[in-house]
Formats: structure tokens, sequence, C-alpha cells
């Protein structure tokens, strides 16, 4: 939900959104993805709507600041993730009991 709602904050082009954005940043409940993927939001309100990324906009949001590269990065980590809890369950279910 978090990752939705910001994204549709950057893609609304509403520049009143900045402050309430900046002030997220500040919280400490922030996943470790998310403080660039805000940033690059902030970035874009702050650039206006339909420009360009600029080189300082770029490099201090990375990749984020491209959907498509976002998205990639959030479906490669979920696929490891749940390759990780795959592999969690089959340990686990190797040590119960046999079922008769």
């Amino acid at each position: 939900m978090r990752y939705s709602s910001i994204f549709a904050l950057g893609e609304r082009g509403d520049a009143t959104a900045i402050p309430a954005l900046e002030a997220l940043l500040k919280s400490d409940d922030l996943s470790i993805e998310m403080v660039p993927m805000i940033k690059g939001q902030i970035a874009k309100l702050k650039r206006g709507p339909g420009k360009k990324p600029e080189a300082a906009d770029a490099g201090e949001a990375g990749e984020e600041s491209s959907g498509d590269a976002v998205i990639g990065k959030r479906l490669e980590r979920l696929e490891k993730m749940l390759q990780e809890m795959s592999d969690r369950l089959k340990n686990i279910e190797e040590r119960l009991p046999q079922k008769k």
C-alpha cells in the first residue's frame, strides 16, 4: 500500500505532496529500499510534470526514478524472498515426524 501511495503522489504531479513525502522520510519505520524511492518521487515532483531527470536528480535517486527499474528490483527481491521461504519451509518439513 505504501509503495502504491508514494507512486500515486509522484504520478499526480502535485508539488503540494512534497512536504508529506519529506515527513515520511523522517519516520523510523521505512525499509531500506523505500528511502531512495521516496527521494526519487520528491525529485520528480520538484522537476514538474513531463520533464526528464537531471543529472543531480538521477544521481540522488539512482535507478529509483524509473518506475520500470523499481518494479524490476521489487520483483527480483520478491522472487528471492519467495525462494528463501520455500527453502526454509522444505527444511522445516524435513524435520517434522513422518505422518502415519
